[in-house]
């Protein structure tokens, strides 16, 4: 019902059909246009108990087993399954034509889940989970809830997590049991039910017993063949047993998608099927499978055939275009379609590259496209294959993301300056040639659509003014050779550092609540514990402790359930923030002890933190200094008459190395050494110079005197005369 509207979400189960399940009660929900629907588990396969004298599955067989070399349930076929140990028949492999089953081989042991006595679901729990009571507390869930015969029968709505579990087997060393699940969406119940029947059925027909070797040998339609009144379907019928029954089913989107369009079909080895209700495609394949009472089979057919019954009515071309969604790609990327006209109509293909940060066209294609990210910038990109046949034109396109190696600006660059959002500003160097050595302000405006700017301080000019934040890992548009991306955090708890101060000995453990109808409040607190009452709550109660908003440096009002004098477990308070009213609610504590032998009380010196995640707001402003990673070898126009940074020589170097530079005039000189990412490794340099030649060297430590590690590191030259002038160059140390 959606994310504001779980206090009716209900859950059930079903032993019948090992099926757990969870609906909306009221079928209404808080997104316009959407009826919630149901949602089950259904377990297919389970572990099987083979030692308690109990038909676990209700099959008529008692303790049937995938180990214990016999064919329990007697379905194994002499003529389609004695096919040896590899499980592929006319291999001459162990066990083939022998005339008795043999470990591998269809429908016996481990390729047949009916000779498991399954155990299906016998324990259904829904308990509530918190920050304190994880999910992933192995113990309590094990002992509380996933015990055979421990079923919750209630029926009180609420946002619930499903636990299901089988009944105890056990597994010998060397031996695997085969767990299988379906998840399941319907509109109502009754079609939960059905649809829980059918994945069963046709799980235990294919892949739970693994039995589909049986020869299905298509004959007729061909490649390239083309039909426009009705077309032969023929198969090879005596590689099937007589009682085979038949089912046909056609794809015209490379089989991603079947229709059935006839089943019962007898074991003739012919079918005339019409076209007259089939739409027009170049794209057809065909699926026949064979069902027996001990066997399944499928084939389909390879290439395409084309089913045209459009007499003279143009029909579009059909465009095939493989890419999947969400994919990451990187540097050049084949791409491959393939496109056809049922009027065999001669077709422009053209390609679109297109993000909200560049677009590019690429015209009169064939089949295939080599594209080089490197050409555009790290984004998300729709990738669309147009094909127009002069009357009608068909378009597929796929979303990927472009994601290219370029240097990452190291966070002691990037600096939050106000606000106090706990998400992170990450930044690239998408050109180094066009980098300068200025700061720019990087500040968020939180309207409709949150938005950012980017100012350089250096100049006054604004670089980008109000472009949409471009969630990480996407990047926003490029300025001065960089480009910038937003990892914004939602509003909630952070859980990490929700708990006790390090130095607290109490037991006592807190679950932090907020309803989704309480103030989203973006603030840190203390709870500080003392030994007598330090402060009286908005409902005249006496406490021992007080609440304090880190951020804003000031004390809270709080509201609590009465209690001791010794705050205990089951006690209870809230943080408020203007008065008592429920809309003033913005936090509720409850205390309880855990499994635990500390059952401590908090007090002197006990301090409780609870912090959040952050979103961006208009208080956010962010500095970005790109001096440390500013272009190589750039000139200033208006810098001194003649200034000089040579290249470092030897280069690479072992243990020393010397660094050149000429001045025109008497000038303060500071050379700095640069790590790849960024860092300050070494101030060289720091003073006034005459005018002429000088030389410096670097032997390679940092500043705290020990030897740096091999690999590439900046020198950079600042020059103070009237202005600041920078010149930066690369060198390598390599031991």
């Amino acid at each position: 019902g959606g994310h504001n509207n779980w206090q009716d979400d209900m859950h059930n189960y079903n032993l019948a059909h090992n099926l757990i399940y969870a609906y909306d009660y009221d079928g209404i929900s808080d997104i316009p246009g959407i009826v919630p629907g149901y949602f089950g588990i259904v377990f297919l396969q389970t572990a099987g108990n083979d030692n308690d004298n109990i038909d676990n599955d209700n099959d008529g067989l008692i303790d049937e087993s995938q180990i214990n070399g016999i064919d329990d349930d007697g379905d194994w076929d002499i003529i389609i399954d004695d096919i040896g140990s590899d499980g592929i028949a006319n291999t001459n492999d162990t066990g083939e034509g022998d005339g008795i089953p043999t470990l591998g081989e269809p429908n016996f042991e481990y390729k047949d889940c009916d000779e498991a006595d399954q155990l299906g679901v016998t324990s259904f729990q829904n308990p509530i989970f918190s920050t304190a009571n994880k999910i992933s507390n192995d113990e309590r869930v094990w002992s509380q809830m996933v015990k055979p015969g421990l079923i919750n029968s209630t029926t009180n709505p609420g946002d619930y997590i499903l636990v299901g579990g089988s009944g105890y087997f056990s597994l010998p060393t060397q031996n695997e049991a085969r767990i299988s699940l379906a998840f399941i969406c319907a509109d109502n119940l009754s079609e939960l039910l059905l649809k829980a029947d059918k994945a069963q059925h046709y799980y235990n027909s294919t892949i739970g017993s693994q039995t589909s070797n049986m020869p299905m040998i298509i004959t007729s339609p061909q490649p390239g063949d083309r039909f426009e009144t009705q077309f032969p379907v023929q198969w090879n019928s005596s590689s099937l047993l007589p009682n085979s029954e038949l089912e046909l089913a056609y794809s015209i989107g490379n089989s991603h998608y079947w229709h059935k369009t006839l089943d019962a079909i007898p074991n003739s080895g012919s079918q005339m099927l019409g076209i007259d209700i089939l739409p027009n495609s170049a794209f057809y394949k065909l699926r026949m499978r064979a069902l027996s009472n001990s066997g399944y089979g499928q084939n389909v057919t390879s290439g395409f055939f084309t089913i045209d019954n459009s007499c003279s009515t143009n029909v579009a071309p059909e465009i095939l275009f493989e890419l999947d969604d969400g994919l990451v790609i990187s540097e050049v990327f084949e791409l491959d379609w393939m496109v056809a006209d049922v009027d065999s109509d001669q077709v422009d293909v053209s390609l679109i590259i297109e993000s909200p940060l560049d677009s590019d066209t690429i015209f009169n294609l064939v089949d295939h496209y080599s594209l080089n990210t490197l050409l555009y910038p790290n984004n998300q990109y729709q990738i669309k294959v147009r094909a127009f046949d002069g009357i009608a034109s068909t378009e597929v396109s796929h979303t990927v993301y472009f994601s290219n190696n370029y240097r990452q600006v190291n966070d002691s660059l990037i600096t939050h300056s106000s606000g106090i959002a706990t998400g992170k500003v990450w930044a690239n160097v998408h050109d180094f040639s066009n980098v300068t050595d200025h700061e720019y302000e990087v500040s968020i405006k939180d309207s409709t659509e949150k938005t950012y700017s980017v100012k350089d301080l250096n100049t006054g000019e604004y670089k980008i003014i109000n472009q949409a934040l471009q969630p990480y890992p996407f990047f926003g548009s490029q300025f001065d050779g960089v480009e910038l991306s937003f990892a914004e955090d939602s509003f909630a708890i952070n859980p990490a550092l929700t708990a006790w101060s390090a130095s607290s000995q109490t037991g006592l453990q807190f679950t932090v609540v907020r309803e989704y109808n309480y103030t989203e409040d973006p603030y840190d607190y203390e709870i500080i514990f003392y030994n007598d009452f330090v402060d009286t709550t908005i409902t005249n109660v006496r406490v021992p402790f007080r609440v304090k908003d880190i951020i804003n440096n000031q004390y809270m009002e709080i509201a609590t359930t009465i209690f001791n004098t010794n705050w205990g477990p089951g006690d209870a308070f809230f943080i408020l923030r203007g008065g008592l009213a429920p809309n003033n609610i913005v936090w509720q504590i409850h205390s309880f002890y855990p499994d635990t032998n500390n059952t401590n009380p908090p007090g002197e010196g006990d301090v409780f933190y609870l912090k959040t995640f952050k979103p961006f707001t208009s208080d956010d402003k962010y500095i970005l200094d790109m001096a440390p990673l500013s272009g190589i070898d750039k000139g200033h126009p208006d810098g001194p008459n003649s200034f000089n940074l040579f290249q470092n020589y030897p280069n690479p170097f072992n243990s020393t190395t010397n660094i050149q530079f000429n001045i025109a005039k008497p000038s303060k000189v500071k050379i700095t050494i640069f790590d790849i990412n960024g860092r300050k490794v070494k101030v060289l340099t720091n003073n006034k110079y005459s005018a002429g030649a000088h030389k410096i060297s670097w032997t390679g430590k940092n500043l705290n005197g020990k030897n740096v590690a091999s690999g590439v590191y900046f020198y950079r030259m600042e020059i103070y005369s009237n202005k600041k002038y920078t010149k930066i160059k690369k060198l390598i140390l390599l031991k």
